[in-house]
């Protein structure tokens, strides 16, 4: 057949190495699209299952919450949330040792997280280690200062040890930032009225 005029023949010769070279090429940028979406499909289901645990837990069913942060450790293992998050169920279940491992472990992959501090101090709290838990308020604060959950315990704390001064100033920072804090202005009226600790009937009557 007569090839139109102007037509150019095409390089029949090279046609088996260019289509080789063509699929070599598009396996080589799919692995490597392979490669860079893996993280982001990881990190993606690892999300998806903390939400799911979190979805459960509001139905009280932790056992499955649990296993959907495990599951998603599984996953991810160095996602310091999922620990704190897991921690948690086990902090609301009472199992304190778990919580605290797991707490322990979020803190380790990332020694800023605010949220494990926190809960980690309140069960220090809880069985009576309170230098410890004032210790883990205080580096809480230290890493974001607005955390209301770390100046209300730590309020709470600061007045249980007899420093009514200290605890005002938490609880007055705390409402300033969220002022219908019914918690924490509960516990601020019930604080001695005077900086010395003294409630104003229970002064001494002046000479």
């Amino acid at each position: 057949m007569p090839r139109p005029a102007g037509a150019r023949r095409f390089p029949t010769h090279l046609g088996v190495p260019v289509v080789l070279a063509v699929i070599v090429t598009l396996v080589l940028v799919a692995a490597v699209i392979g490669v860079l979406a893996g993280p982001a499909r990881r990190a993606g289901r690892v999300r998806a299952l903390n939400v799911e645990a979190n979805a459960l837990a509001a139905k009280g069913e932790y056992d499955e919450a649990l296993e959907r942060l495990a599951r998603a450790q599984r996953i991810d293992p160095s996602a310091a949330p999922t620990y704190y998050n897991r921690g948690r169920m086990y902090h609301v279940r009472g199992a304190l040792d778990e919580a605290l491992a797991q707490y322990d472990r979020a803190l380790e992959l990332r020694p800023a997280y605010v949220k494990p501090l926190v809960n980690r101090a309140i069960i220090h709290a809880k069985r009576g280690d309170e230098s410890r838990a004032l210790d883990g308020l205080d580096r809480a604060l230290s890493i974001d200062a607005t955390s209301t959950a770390a100046l209300y315990h730590r309020a709470r704390l600061r007045s249980r040890r007899g420093d009514a001064p200290g605890a005002r100033r938490d609880l007055e920072a705390l409402l300033a930032m969220d002022p219908d804090d019914a918690s924490a202005r509960r516990v601020l009226e019930g604080l001695p009225a005077r900086e010395d600790g003294v409630p104003p009937n229970e002064r001494s009557p002046k000479p």
